[in-house]
């Protein structure tokens, strides 16, 4: 049961406006007997995690109607759906970015898509820059709460105004019993994970010194460029959610003369998803 007591269906489905309607039909023919319940979506250079379970549909998003291109390296731009101790999940091997010229309703859309196919719980991951010292590169943090600098939001649309209101309660947005389930994990699989505010910045080049030290100043631990239009656009249809950042680099002034690169930011997510990976496979048994 989603927001509003939107559910899914071929007359849901059918009823829906624009480029949201044309995915939501495609992706109802193709995968819809498979009713996943659950989607991670996979940050840069995470996209080989949660490799090796069961691929029951593999498909590029390029084939996905009314679906952006995901064109950013480090991000695969394919949906596959798997099953995994007999569950069935979505992985987005790859996410949409506001900085790549999409709109907030373009970088939620496939997910919009999938909550009507049966989502209802998702597991976002990210990857992310330290505002301090706190939180250093190759580590994982979980996001508890964010900020949204950017001020952009998906609910202002006629595709939102479709799946429900707009005033948006965000007194949790991330759920505390499943950030309580992945702490657990973690603490037995000895890998250290911590809490943290999440800023969310529009990019897509990266922060200032002072930028940096603004954020930090309002409270936020991370910094990226993600995730943030996903989290409010999947709160309004009633999902929980989960998001584990990597924390790739120390933000410009945190350490006296890092500077940043994006191939940086892929190769530390790449060196720490085999952390991610044990956690995800961990909590996807238990969920």
């Amino acid at each position: 049961m989603l927001h509003d007591g939107l559910h899914s269906g071929n007359n849901t489905v059918n009823s829906l406006p624009g480029k949201l309607g044309e995915a939501a039909i495609y992706l109802h023919k193709e995968i819809g007997k498979y009713a996943p319940e659950f989607v991670i979506v996979l940050g840069s250079g995470l996209s080989n995690v949660f490799s090796g379970a069961e691929i029951l549909y593999s498909i590029p998003y390029t084939s996905i109607p009314g679906i952006p291109k995901a064109i950013v390296s480090g991000h695969r731009g394919v949906l596959e759906i798997v099953k995994y101790q007999k569950k069935t999940i979505a992985i987005m091997r790859g996410r949409f970015h506001i900085y790549e010229g999409n709109s907030p309703d373009d970088a939620v859309r496939l997910l919009r898509a999938l909550v009507l196919l049966g989502v209802k719980t998702a597991i976002l991951t990210n990857a992310s820059g330290s505002t301090s010292l706190k939180h250093k590169p190759g580590e994982l943090a979980l996001i508890k709460d964010h900020i949204n600098i950017t001020n952009l939001t998906p609910l202002s649309s006629d595709e939102a105004h479709s799946l429900g209101g707009g005033f948006l309660d965000l007194s949790e947005p991330y759920s505390a019993e499943i950030r309580k389930q992945i702490k657990s994990i973690a603490k037995k699989l000895n890998i250290k994970i911590s809490e943290a505010v999440y800023a969310c910045m529009r990019g897509p080049q990266y922060e200032t010194a002072a930028e940096v030290k603004m954020l930090k100043t309002l409270g936020a631990d991370v910094a990226g460029m993600s995730t943030v239009p996903e989290v409010i656009a999947l709160r309004q249809l009633g999902v929980r959610i989960a998001c584990i950042t990597t924390v790739t680099n120390y933000g410009t002034g945190v350490k006296k003369g890092n500077t940043l690169s994006h191939s940086e930011v892929k190769m530390m997510g790449e060196k720490v998803a085999h952390k991610l990976d044990s956690i995800l496979k961990l909590l996807l048994k238990d969920l």
